[in-house]
């Protein structure tokens, strides 16, 4: 190992090492075994002093300790001297001694010579031999190997020597061998001199190491250093608080001044005051423990008041402690840039029609670009008011805009301009708030935009959907109306359905329904309220085609419409609108079409209306025009034709007075419509009042009846059912039996209502079924006040529903009743039907005012027994 090597203030400063290259050692010759032996001292002028104070200390020490000592074994005054003297001579020489090393040998002797009488004193003792090994280990602190060499030498000579002359005080015991105990301390001596120079030899090439990385590193700053100097950005160490530590040149030449005029001062001064983050630090605290590296752009001041924008790129280092210590910024000037960019961005806009402005909130000057004056027609004056050019419904919302952004922070609202050609501009403006390094509102930056062609296409988009929208609802009215049409059959549900069409129009205009009939040549209004026709109306119907009237003082807006249909008068339909309302063709097509099919419907339906009427009045024909009305006895009888039938119907009842005091009541019913049914129900009723009027009993009249209707064929498809019963007046007894018919209903008063309960008696089967058939019969008692019943499944039955569903209904209808008059009672039953019918109704009732005679009970006669 080679290690150049100079001398400085007594010191060698290492240049470099080269790993086991030979060279030369101070004082030394260069052989082959001095190469693993130190090769130069560390030690500075200072340093060796206080070490070498340190071993003169401990020699001085000595020498008063083993002067008394030696006295205390017995020496006199002379002799006590004498052993020291050799100690104080040494010590002399290392206080008083010329150069470095002399003295360090003196000082190392003056320790040995103090071991070697500790030895004499104690006659050999073998612990005081350990002294020895502590004096070795002191003169380590000078860090010179000649030392050591010393302190072998001495040990061969004073134990060789002293050891032949005087064995017993050198070893402790008598010993014809001196040598060879002298060879074995030197051993020991030798050992730990080598150890000592072995970790100096370490502990030396350790210190060349960190002298050549502490080199190495020196350099690399110094090339750092320059490179950080000759950089072409700016360069600053900025302390945590936010103070400039060091800087380049080209940070002085971006700033404008010298180094003296930068560092220790604090980074805002340079800042531009809008582009600060605020107090504390060049970066916010969150932010700087978020991330290690900040890059924004900002502006610096100069002296003269200049702005120079620059990239800025903050990173934050550590210090020795792992700990943020400090900022690195690097900051490169893009001032040209920026300018470049702005200037195409302003080109941009003046070509994209957006013009930008800026609000200074402190100072409350307003800047704005030609376009944007131009947008808010400023051109004459750029910054001054432009709410007084807004529309004045608009000047509120833009105000309150304004304000609402010194909170909010940005600022979004369209609004309106005037032309000087009377027409609307549209502008839409947006804006972000500036703070200042305090927080404070400073600014708003804005842009502005012509959207005047936007809002005239979302305009038309919206008109088009609106159309769409009207058109879609139109065709759902009239798909509405064309299937409440499709199920109306009178001239009511016609009506209704004309009334529901205008009540889901916009506007929700009044309809007003007028019919023309065509017999009597009149018009026969839906309500007393419109029996006069208005003008508007009259002229409709009478040149058939749609009359407009345009609201006026004290009235709203008409339409009326004719209804007709082949050629046909058959009505007219009035709208009015409460006010005003706008008049379209769209709305004028509905109307009529509506019209139209209101007027085949209405056509419809009073051809309905009259086969209706027929059939009933041939129905009614059938019937019979009154009932009889024995004394004591009240009858009853309803027919309610079916709510959509136009035919004839089978339904029917009859009441038979018979003799003795005796009444026949019937009710049948034969399936279907037509004139088959008509013509079966009146051979069934004149039937059956032959064979009432002959005096048979119920169950014999039915199987006559049956037998009879067998026999004129029945068709298959209908079915004749009837239910008879004979009231004995006088007894109260009632007689009854059915062919296939539901039961009759005895009512019986019970308290302030009635009890009414079913006859349930055997059934038979419906008539024409099976000639032999027979019908058994059963009784039950009438008695004063109480009634009997008889109906047609048409009241009972219901689609989707059980038929004890409905005979539960008819109950609780008699129950909760509070008529005694059969009239009232049967009116008051059909009012219980909802809507419509689907069938034929018939019904009929009597009720008995005669208290009956008690019967005769008749017990068989007891017969005879025979005794045996």
């Amino acid at each position: 190992m080679t290690i150049r090597r100079r001398k400085v203030y007594d010191t060698y400063e290492v240049r470099a090492e080269i790993p086991h290259a030979p060279g030369p050692t101070r004082g030394v010759t260069n052989v082959a075994w001095a190469r693993w032996l130190p090769h130069v001292t560390r030690l500075s002028r200072e340093e060796w002093r206080s070490r070498h104070r340190t071993v003169t200390t401990v020699v001085a020490v000595h020498v008063p300790l083993l002067w008394l000592y030696a006295l205390h074994t017995g020496r006199g005054l002379g002799a006590a001297t004498l052993e020291v003297s050799a100690i104080v001579v040494a010590l002399a020489v290392a206080i008083w001694g010329g150069r470095r090393r002399t003295r360090s040998l003196a000082s190392c002797l003056g320790l040995l010579v103090s071991s070697a009488v500790v030895v004499h004193l104690t006659h050999g003792l073998a612990e005081a031999h350990f002294h020895y090994f502590v004096a070795v280990a002191l003169i380590a602190l000078y860090e010179e190997w000649l030392v050591y060499a010393v302190a072998v030498l001495f040990v061969v000579l004073q134990h060789g020597i002293m050891g032949s002359l005087d064995p017993f005080d050198v070893f402790g015991h008598s010993d014809d061998s001196p040598w060879l105990w002298t060879a074995v301390h030197t051993g020991f001596v030798l050992a730990l001199c080598a150890a000592q120079l072995a970790f100096w030899r370490a502990s030396e090439r350790s210190h060349v190491r960190e002298l050549t990385a502490e080199k190495a590193r020196q350099g690399t700053a110094r090339r750092a250093q320059q490179v950080i100097d000759d950089a072409p950005v700016g360069i600053a160490r900025v302390s945590l608080t936010g103070r400039y530590v060091e800087v380049n040149a080209a940070m002085c030449a971006l700033l404008g001044r010298d180094a003296a005029e930068i560092v220790g001062h604090d980074y805002a001064e340079f800042t531009h005051q809008d582009d600060l983050w605020g107090a504390g630090g060049p970066v916010p605290p969150a932010r700087a423990a978020e991330r290690r590296t900040i890059q924004r752009e900002k502006r610096y001041v100069r002296p003269d008041g200049t702005e120079v924008w620059a990239l800025v790129t903050l990173s934050v280092l550590d210090d020795d402690a792992g700990n943020p210590g400090w900022y690195l910024a690097q900051a490169q000037d893009v001032t040209e840039r920026r300018r470049r960019r702005d200037a195409r961005l302003s080109l941009a806009l003046e070509v994209a029609g957006t013009g930008s402005w800026e609000w200074d909130l402190v100072a409350g000057t307003v800047y704005r670009s030609a376009t944007a004056a131009r947008l808010l027609g400023l051109e004459a004056d750029p910054s001054g008011p432009a709410l007084a050019q807004l529309h004045p419904d608009d000047r509120t919302a833009v105000a309150d805009a304004h304000d609402r952004a010194i909170t909010d922070g940005r600022f979004d609202l369209e609004f309106r301009v005037p032309q000087p050609d009377g027409g609307l501009r549209w502008v839409l403006s947006r804006a972000e708030l500036v703070r200042d390094s305090e927080g404070r509102p400073n600014r708003l930056v804005g842009v502005s935009l012509d959207v005047t062609d936007r809002h005239h296409a979302e305009e038309e988009r919206a008109a088009l959907r609106a159309a769409e929208q009207q058109a879609a609802e139109r065709a759902i009215r009239l798909q509405r109306l064309t299937a409440a049409l499709a199920e109306a059959l009178t001239v009511e549900e016609v009506r209704a359905a004309l009334v529901q069409t205008s009540a889901d129009m916009p506007g929700r205009p009044a309809s007003a329904f007028s019919v023309f009939d065509s017999e009597r040549a009149r018009w026969v209004p839906p309500s007393p309220t419109e029996a006069e026709l208005t003008p508007a109306v009259r002229d409709a119907l009478r040149h058939r085609t749609p009359v407009w009237t345009p609201a006026g003082p004290g009235r709203g807006a008409s339409m009326a419409l004719p209804l007709v249909s082949h050629g046909v008068l058959h009505g007219g339909w009035e709208l009015r609108w409460p006010g005003e309302h706008v008049r379209t063709e769209d709305k004028e097509r509905f109307l009529t079409t509506a019209a139209d099919l209101a007027a085949t419907t209405l056509e419809r339906a009073r051809l309905f209306e009259a086969q209706r009427e027929v059939a009933e009045l041939l129905q009614r024909s059938l019937l019979p025009d009154r009932l009889a009305q024995p004394p004591g006895v009240l009858t009853a009888a309803r027919y309610l034709p079916a709510g959509r039938a136009a035919q004839v119907g089978g339904d029917w009842y009859d009441v038979i007075p018979l003799a003795d005091g005796r009444i026949g009541v019937a009710i049948g019913d034969v399936s279907g419509h037509g004139v088959r049914a008509a013509a079966l129900m009146g051979q069934l009723r004149g039937t059956l009042r032959a064979y009432a009027l002959e005096g048979r009993p119920p169950g014999q009249v039915l199987a006559a009846l049956n037998r009879a209707t067998s026999a004129s064929a029945l068709p298959p498809e209908q079915l004749a059912t009837v239910a008879y019963a004979v009231v004995d007046l006088t007894t109260g007894q009632v007689r009854h039996a059915r062919a296939g018919h539901p039961p009759l209903v005895l009512v019986e008063p019970a308290g302030n209502g009635w009890d009414p309960h079913l006859l349930d008696g055997p059934a038979g089967l419906p008539l024409g079924v099976d000639e032999h058939a027979t019908y058994p019969e059963a009784t039950a008692d009438l008695y004063a006040g109480s009634w009997l019943l008889g109906y047609t499944d048409g009241f009972v039955e219901r689609r989707n529903e059980p038929f004890d569903a409905g005979l539960d209904r008819l109950l609780d209808a008699l129950r909760g009743s509070s008529r005694s008059i059969p009239d009232e009672i049967l009116d008051e039953l059909l009012a219980t039907v909802p809507g419509p019918a689907d069938d034929d109704i018939a019904l009929i009732a009597l009720r008995s005012e005669l208290d009956p005679a008690p019967r005769l009970l008749h017990l068989p006669k007891p017969r005879r027994v025979l005794p045996d």
